[in-house]
């Protein structure tokens, strides 16, 4: 998709990103423009302040970010202590 519909989805709560990001995102928050990725299987993100570039702003491949687990993690058994 094109720079400004990535935008629109990003201003409504998307993570987004390009296939140069490898596993990082970009997310409008506050009204700023974030760069982040999550830390290991956790839900925490290390997300810093973002400035689009030139590329960026010309590029037609963006793409709803979608976090994928490895399926080790999927339906593992936590103790019961």
């Amino acid at each position: 998709m094109r720079f400004e519909e990535a935008l629109l989805l990003a201003g409504k709560g998307q993570l987004i990103t390009r296939p140069g990001y490898g596993v990082s995102f970009a997310a409008i928050r506050e009204g700023q423009a974030v760069y982040g990725h999550f830390i290991g299987e956790t839900g925490f993100t290390d997300v810093r302040a973002y400035v689009f570039t030139d590329e960026d702003k010309s590029a037609t491949d963006w793409e709803l970010f979608i976090r994928v687990l490895p399926d080790a993690w999927e339906g593992c058994d936590v103790p019961n202590g």
